[in-house]
């Protein structure tokens, strides 16, 4: 099979990979219900507001919750200005490789805490001081949940993001006004995926080989657990969720080939699919056997 075939010819050693990381990881030996991971690249006045926010969340609920930061990028890191005790920080050194989000989702979830839940969340979204009790509230009969309502995010004007990363202003979640945040079009693949630790293992996590940039990935990890899985968007309880303002990296950094990587998977069967999931699951099972399970 074309896709299984192209992927074994990349594997990824996450052994290396994790022994080059320049890493601040705190109680990561600990099981805790929901591990938070967000991939970065640059948008470092992102990162400081996420924290807030996210932090807001945690003390909302009674789940336990990691945080863990995944960079790829050149040196120096840019992250480990984030001085919070409790958020884990990974640098993953790029050398001069474009960014690879999906190497920074599994890294996260290889060598960080063990949790029953994964939360894959872009760096730019802010959340309801309910985030997670909604998100538990529409898993009741999901293996994943895309988290926020109606397949769409709420979208911060320019402004609006500014004065909000300034600490001039707050996200408004349902009472805002419409010349500063408005629904975007319905359809995001991703933007933060909600998983359960199974499921994540069954697709074969992320697909590392074959995606950079800001590209498909997001889309090819929805198609994957929506065969194996059932999936929803946040809808009952609605969640909305705020996306901060910034400039289109994804002209830029996407390959054709991250498009033929997509519509290959696309074009094959069911079966076909299951096939490539498998082979993935077990390329993985090497690295989950030494750290995903661990207690």
């Amino acid at each position: 099979m074309e896709l299984i075939k192209w992927a074994k010819a990349n594997e990824i050693d996450y052994a290396a990979v994790w022994a080059r990381c320049v890493k601040k990881m705190s109680k990561v030996n600990l099981k805790v219900d929901i591990s938070v991971i967000i991939p970065v690249r640059g948008r470092v006045e992102y990162h400081k507001i996420v924290v807030e926010y996210i932090f807001n969340a945690i003390m909302h609920t009674d789940k336990k919750v990691s945080f863990t930061f995944v960079e790829h990028d050149d040196m120096p890191p840019k992250h480990y200005w984030v001085a919070k005790s409790w958020v884990n920080t990974i640098f993953i050194p790029s050398d001069g490789q474009p960014f690879n989000k999906c190497l920074c989702h599994n890294i996260g979830v290889l060598y960080g805490p063990t949790a029953d839940y994964y939360l894959f969340h872009d760096t730019d979204i802010l959340v309801p001081p309910d985030f997670f009790s909604k998100i538990m509230l529409n898993m009741q009969d999901k293996d994943a949940v895309q988290t926020f309502t109606k397949r769409r995010l709420l979208m911060a004007s320019q402004q609006k993001s500014d004065a909000i990363i300034k600490g001039l202003a707050t996200a408004d979640f349902h009472n805002y006004s419409p010349h500063d945040i408005k629904p975007a079009i319905p359809g995001a693949p991703g933007g933060s995926i909600f998983v359960t630790r199974q499921l994540l293992i069954d697709v074969g996590m992320w697909e590392d080989v074959f995606f950079t940039g800001y590209s498909v990935e997001d889309q090819f990890f929805f198609n994957k657990i929506n065969l194996m899985g059932k999936f929803a968007s946040c809808d009952n309880p609605p969640i909305e969720l705020i996306h901060l303002w910034h400039g289109n990296g994804h002209q830029e950094t996407t390959r054709q080939s991250d498009f033929d990587a997509l519509d290959i998977y696309d074009a094959m069967n069911d079966t076909e699919k299951r096939e490539y999931m498998i082979s993935r699951k077990e390329y993985f099972s090497r690295f989950i056997t030494q750290t995903l399970n661990k207690e």
